[in-house]
């Protein structure tokens, strides 16, 4: 069945994101950034590791580096369980995992959403929180991904780790 013009122009003016689970709150990002979603395999431990890396795996031949994201963003973190999933990014330079208690959907969203997140403001505001969006009857933190692996790339390389 083909899709109609109408529904062609307004799925061009919409974005994919997903949206998943950590503690109690919802968080998404844009599909597009996403290379596989994956059960969460045995992790091998890495010495010295910030908290925040739970592990690494390999993924198609490639060491691959999970983070924990409960643990990045000071949440409780929940024990993996049969819905935790690892969230791989395909994005040039970085070989890094995401590891979330559940994935609830993938979803689209308008482009231009006039919403922001109300949490910014002179007395606070989560650099990693792009805007919370309500999608259906829940919210939705919208995660800067590329922010996020920015300020990790400069935290590892001022890391100073013995050898």
């Amino acid at each position: 069945m083909e899709a109609t013009e109408n529904e062609v122009r307004e799925r061009s003016c919409e974005e994919q994101i997903i949206i998943f689970g950590l503690h109690n709150e919802l968080f998404g990002f844009n599909i597009s950034l996403i290379g596989e979603i994956t059960e969460v395999v045995a992790l091998n431990s890495v010495p010295k590791a910030p908290d925040c890396i739970v592990g690494v795996m390999n993924y198609h031949g490639k060491i691959v580096a999970v983070l924990s994201l409960a643990r990045f963003f000071n949440l409780p973190s929940h024990e993996r369980g049969a819905l935790s999933r690892i969230i791989v990014l395909a994005l040039p330079g970085y070989s890094i995992g995401l590891l979330v208690d559940n994935i609830k959907e993938i979803t689209h969203f308008p482009v231009e959403s006039n919403e922001r997140n109300p949490m910014e403001g002179e007395d606070f505001k989560n650099i990693y929180v792009e805007t919370v969006l309500s999608v259906g009857d829940s919210l939705v933190n919208m995660i800067n991904i590329k922010k996020l692996l920015t300020d990790l790339e400069v935290y590892f390389k001022e890391v100073n780790v013995e050898h």
